[in-house]
């Protein structure tokens, strides 16, 4: 039998770690939990056992790779791992839009499967809640931006209130997407399922714009965008319409990186549009997103270090065209703040995240629903492996302004889906109350 070789097993021991670090974390946190594995009951009480097998896993690391680098890099490739001005591909290299088209089909073939039974039943939806109330907001937003947009946000529920359309995400500019359906006599069930698949198919292909301009590498990039369209995530939120329209961060991410690297006007006002329309699509997105904006911007700006004296007029006038665009949804929030009030501090608890819901499955996963810990109402965030799985042979991607095309014998990644489950509620176009299983990941 073929001996392991030592760097590998410092590896091992180094993910191994990191694993143990979280567990440990998440049981401190969490006050323990019990997984079930193919019939075995594991049970993880304290943090105690955890930090013992933690601690000789050190040991261990210490003793057989003293000289090698954390994951076996070492500090010479980590110098090379941190981001340069002449990393990112600023011109799309040969061939870039013709493998574009190609992923794009790839992503929809994924998501042809991952909700097949969404497709053969395009006039249902997974529930008589959110989805109804989505159908609601986007006919009102195509029929008050014709007719009156003055009072877009005076909606004809809770009269005689105003300001109503700010009870929950507006919605806006996917109600302008569909607008043009509704108006063409499409049923709303099915231009909502439309809507919604849209924003699954685009985020994928957005993602795929980016990666491959950050890589060089089509292969991961293709990998990126199944992730991001398919993650496991999408699925505890398989009803909140405006929690699928993902797309725009990866564009405003994609627009970020050229413009710093070019200093170019167009870049800084796609970056503002970008930014925009994430805000009239999903709130609660364009919020995360300005976090995580400004901490890759500034990233960016300390560690390639691009010129900053062309780059501050067109930032400024990049900010400036975003506040003015979100004067109208920022006025219309602000001044019914008051009647609405603020959410209560047990209602936000219940649906914040900790770290053990990591380890939450969610219950139309096939493979995971009975090995991980139970449900819990929208905090469903474990993974799965699909995301890890590709993982390891692209770890090492190769950065140059050439992309190379996949090798012809290069494997196809597969992905196994199990039955469909029981049935949910669904609505059909002909207004009656029908079972429909919910799609299967």
């Amino acid at each position: 039998m073929r001996r392991l070789p030592r760097r590998h097993i410092v590896i091992i021991l180094d993910v191994l770690t990191a694993g143990l670090i979280i567990l440990a974390a998440t049981i401190a946190q969490g006050g323990g939990f019990i997984v079930r594995f193919a019939g075995i009951r594991i049970s993880f009480g304290t943090p105690t056992r955890t930090l013992l097998w933690l601690g000789l896993a050190v040991v261990v690391r210490r003793a057989l790779g003293r000289n090698i680098g954390p994951f076996g890099i070492g500090r010479a490739q980590w110098r090379r791992l941190v981001p340069s001005a002449d990393l990112f591909l600023v011109r799309a290299p040969d061939g870039f839009w013709r493998r574009t088209a190609f992923a794009s089909l790839g992503i929809a073939l994924a998501l042809a499967i991952l909700v097949h039974d969404q497709l053969l039943h395009m006039y249902s939806v997974p529930d008589l809640g959110d989805p109804l109330f989505s159908m609601w907001r986007i006919g009102w937003v195509a029929h008050q931006i014709v007719t009156d947009p003055a009072h877009l946000f005076d909606t004809n529920i809770f009269y005689p209130e105003r300001l109503t359309l700010t009870l929950s995400d507006p919605m806006i500019l996917p109600a302008l997407t569909a607008a043009p359906l509704l108006a063409l006599g499409v049923h709303p069930v099915l231009a909502y399922n439309l809507l919604f698949l849209s924003g699954l198919w685009l985020s994928g292909i957005a993602t795929y714009l980016l990666v491959e301009r950050l890589t060089g590498s089509p292969r991961a990039a293709f990998i990126a965008g199944l992730m991001y369209a398919c993650y496991a995530y999408r699925f505890d939120h398989y009803s909140h319409l405006e929690l699928q329209m993902t797309q725009w961060m990866p564009l405003g991410l994609l627009a970020l990186h050229l413009f710093l690297s070019t200093g170019r006007w167009p870049y800084a006002i796609a970056l503002a549009g970008a930014v925009v329309a994430q805000l009239y699509s999903s709130m609660y997105y364009a919020v995360f997103f300005l976090v995580y904006l400004t901490v890759i911007a500034i990233g960016l700006l300390i560690i390639p270090r691009p010129p900053i004296r062309r780059l501050v007029l067109p930032m400024a006038a990049s900010i400036t065209l975003a506040a003015l665009l979100a004067i109208p949804i920022a006025r219309a929030f602000l001044a019914a703040q008051p009647t609405k009030g603020e959410r209560g501090v047990d209602e936000i608890t219940l649906y914040s995240a900790t770290p053990i819901d990591y380890l939450r499955a969610h219950i139309y996963s096939g493979v995971w629903r009975h090995r991980m810990l139970q449900n819990a109402p929208e905090r469903t965030l474990f993974p799965g492996a699909a995301p890890l799985a590709p993982g390891g042979p692209f770890r090492r991607v190769r950065r140059s302004r050439r992309c190379r095309p996949a090798p012809a014998n290069s494997r196809p990644i597969q992905q196994k889906y199990s039955r469909p489950a029981s049935g949910n509620a669904a609505i059909d176009a002909d207004g009656s109350d029908r079972a429909r299983p919910a799609p299967e990941r």
